[in-house]
């Protein structure tokens, strides 16, 4: 089980009440704010995380099946609801979102 909480005045303290019996040992592990309640300037926040330069455009397309067109992935992160509605359709005469049939 899992608990949150917060220091206050160097003391852990929960945010809702546990049922645990006085004494329990537990193990408090800090979250990662990633620095989005730091104030952090984007470069810094880019460092902190990580983050690097797109170099190949088709990274973008994470896992998107490699027979589908730009014009599909791009309907489909542009206009997500087009996209739900094409997946509740037959496949077989509806066209892709975005796409003229």
């Amino acid at each position: 089980m899992t608990y949150r909480g917060h220091i206050k005045n160097g003391v852990a303290v929960l945010d809702e009440p546990a049922d645990l019996p006085e004494g329990t040992p537990v193990v408090i592990q800090p979250v990662e704010t990633f620095g989005f309640q730091e104030n952090l300037s984007i470069a810094r926040l880019l460092e902190r995380q990580q983050v690097r330069p797109v170099t190949q455009p088709a990274d973008l397309a994470g896992d998107w099946p490699a027979e589908d067109s730009l014009d599909d992935f791009l309907s489909s992160v542009l206009y997500p609801e087009a996209q739900q509605m094409y997946d509740r359709v037959d496949t077989t005469t509806a066209p892709r979102p975005g796409r003229a049939p």
